[in-house]
């Protein structure tokens, strides 16, 4: 079956350097990419068309600068010119296969693909923050099952999908792909992860990096559990006072793993735990911040 064309969203924010090396690696893909299109959609206030060249795809700069990433991939759904979409963020390595794998799930009538999203690090020797995100970073196959959704590191689907159930609400800082993939299976819209149909992301290396992450998941928590509001005081201060408590439901997962030394676990369980206080605290100041009780 004749391979069709793609056209690859890509939202950047002043990431040059990783964006740099995102656009190399799908250079290197085993596409043919004459049938490929890379749209690097930006959005920085103060836009500047690079001049970089020399691909055998066709690479399109589009600014986007009002709202945050969302709006950046709506407005390379809007200008895309293929059927085919494919997603992928400007600090992602594409494998060389990601984009064949993932078509041939598409080609075979797959309306959604969720492909795996696979950690590289900056050393053999990880920090305290990148053990943490081996065991918990990008479980796209638990997004699928669990959310029947995937995040947009690595999402193949087509135009017509957003056609039918709309575009990535572009209001919300984070979790929007999670949003999006729940509309589509209300609507009947399948997904399916294809392990072999990679991406390659860079660990967060720092206690600061995670904390930041769990804000902004935080502060979409209504994309997650809707009922978060409504939740009765009792209810939520009992939850508040869970997560005071050490992690050692997550805990049983390495304890015994012969993977990691004594050190390691031990590191592994501060993480664990300072990112679980954090997120009570966050929990707590989104409540008191939206006056719910």
């Amino acid at each position: 079956m004749e391979l069709p064309f793609v056209s690859i969203v890509i939202p950047t924010y002043r990431d040059d350097e990783r964006l740099y090396e995102c656009i190399t690696a799908i250079s290197m893909m085993n596409y043919p990419l004459e049938k490929v299109e890379v749209l690097v959609v930006d959005n920085d206030s103060a836009f500047i068309k690079r001049t970089w060249g020399g691909y055998t795809f066709t690479l399109r700069w589009i600014h986007e600068p009002e709202g945050a990433s969302y709006s950046a991939r709506n407005r390379g759904v809007l200008d895309a010119r293929y059927e085919v979409l494919a997603f992928t963020d400007a600090d992602c390595k594409p494998d060389k296969d990601w984009l064949r794998n993932a078509v041939g799930a598409i080609q075979s009538g797959v309306a959604r693909v969720a492909g795996r999203v696979e950690l590289f690090f900056g050393s053999n020797k990880l920090s305290a923050a990148e053990l943490y995100e081996q065991l918990t970073a990008f479980p796209q196959e638990s997004y699928v099952r669990n959310y029947k959704a995937c995040v947009t590191a690595n999402l193949v689907t087509r135009k017509e999908i957003f056609e039918k159930v709309g575009l990535f609400d572009a209001s919300l800082a984070t979790g929007g792909d999670i949003e999006w993939g729940k509309r589509c299976w209300s609507e009947g819209i399948g997904i399916e992860y294809v392990p072999s149909s990679v991406v390659h992301h860079p660990a967060r290396s720092t206690l600061r990096e995670l904390l930041v992450k769990q804000r902004r998941v935080v502060s979409g928590i209504s994309i997650y559990e809707s009922d978060f509001y409504s939740q009765n005081m009792v209810g939520f201060l009992a939850r508040l006072a869970r997560g005071l408590t050490p992690p050692m439901t997550s805990m049983t997962r390495y304890l015994y793993s012969p993977h990691y030394n004594f050190i390691q676990k031990c590191k592994i369980f501060t993480v664990f735990y300072v990112v679980k206080l954090a997120r009570t605290y966050y929990l707590a100041c989104l409540r008191w911040k939206n006056g719910r009780s």
